[in-house]
């Protein structure tokens, strides 16, 4: 197998995951290429403990780190994983019986799915089929922030998982929000697409229903809220980053300070969680569902944040997150 298929992961800053990625790659081939962008953590190190082969290429996007990795696999096959997928042991079976006995397909779709706080998420969150496992030929990614591999030939869903544990807890989700809001907010930008604040608050709750309804969401919990909740936020910074880029608004100290001021919301309301737990509160599911609702009607409205344009959207959700981040740790404690 080590002659036929490289496995390709891109790196920076990975040393809480990247262990267990090369681990369950090892399963399938030695062959393994990091391509990393000057980690300044443990990275580096934790590969080379495991003989895995690296090269650093500075950072320049998605699309051109990983088109710098295929250039680099001199195999026939590639499968593409993130530092934050491990591979399951059925599919590690099926890739192995598709590279030896293949004769049609120029890639494979593979299903993944994610884990957030050691929970399977079946609804809510990524439940797709990236194309992953290819023949090195002509193949190349291209997209921005969300790449897509473009390859010539038929391609087909191969059975077996990906086991996708992007987010290392709420924080760093959080903090990805904010980077891909900047990121797509540009994007929009380049594209000349902006959206008026009436249509931006009502895709708030259209965003909502699509995914905590229609996705059937509220079947994963109190997860199914949270990331309904987080991906409207995540919508709405999108648009608010390209408000400030289009009209060159001066941002407000709070959110200029975005980043640091969501790890202190969600410290203070791990704090706030341990308090009302030791003295013997305790909330539920659907009190949370609505406390999160009238809170951001309230301030939103009520405190007349509505007349701040976007940056008022904004903060009225992000100080609505606040209120719902109290009640979800004190829920998972319970």
């Amino acid at each position: 197998m080590n002659n036929l298929l490289t496995i390709g992961i891109i790196t920076f800053n990975e040393e809480e995951r990247i262990k267990k990625t090369i681990l369950s790659c090892k399963k399938l081939t030695n062959n393994i290429l990091v391509i990393d962008s000057f980690s300044t953590d443990r990275t580096l190190e934790i590969c080379k403990e495991l003989d895995v082969k690296v090269i650093q290429n500075i950072w320049e996007g998605y699309c051109n780190q990983k088109n710098f990795m295929i250039k680099n696999c001199k195999t026939k096959w590639i499968l593409s994983l993130d530092s934050d997928e491990i591979l399951t042991e059925k599919i590690i079976d099926n890739i192995r019986h598709t590279i030896k006995n293949n004769y049609k397909y120029s890639g494979y779709y593979l299903h993944r799915y994610t884990v957030f706080n050691d929970v399977k998420l079946n609804y809510i969150f990524w439940n797709d089929y990236p194309l992953r496992l290819f023949i090195n030929k002509n193949a190349y990614f291209k997209g921005s922030p969300h790449d897509k591999l473009i390859i010539d030939g038929k391609k087909k869903i191969l059975k077996g998982d990906i086991v996708h544990y992007s987010f290392k807890n709420v924080y760093h989700h959080l903090e990805k929000c904010v980077k891909y809001g900047k990121l797509l907010g540009m994007v929009k930008l380049n594209k000349n697409i902006y959206s008026n604040i009436f249509f931006i608050f009502i895709n708030c709750f259209i965003q909502f229903f699509k995914l905590y309804i229609f996705k059937l969401g509220f079947l994963d919990g109190i997860y199914g809220i949270y990331f309904s909740f987080t991906h409207v936020l995540a919508s709405v910074l999108k648009y608010y980053y390209l408000y400030i880029l289009k009209y060159k608004v001066k941002e407000t100290k709070y959110l200029k300070n975005l980043e640091k001021n969501l790890k202190s919301i969600d410290e203070q309301s791990k704090l706030k969680a341990d308090i009302d737990f030791k003295n013997g509160l305790k909330t539920n599911y659907v009190s949370i569902l609505f406390i999160t609702y009238f809170m951001f009607l309230k301030y939103y409205i009520i405190d007349l944040n509505f007349l701040n344009n976007i940056s008022g959207l904004l903060y009225s959700l992000i100080l609505t997150l606040k209120i719902f981040l109290e009640k979800y740790y004190l829920y998972i404690k319970q």
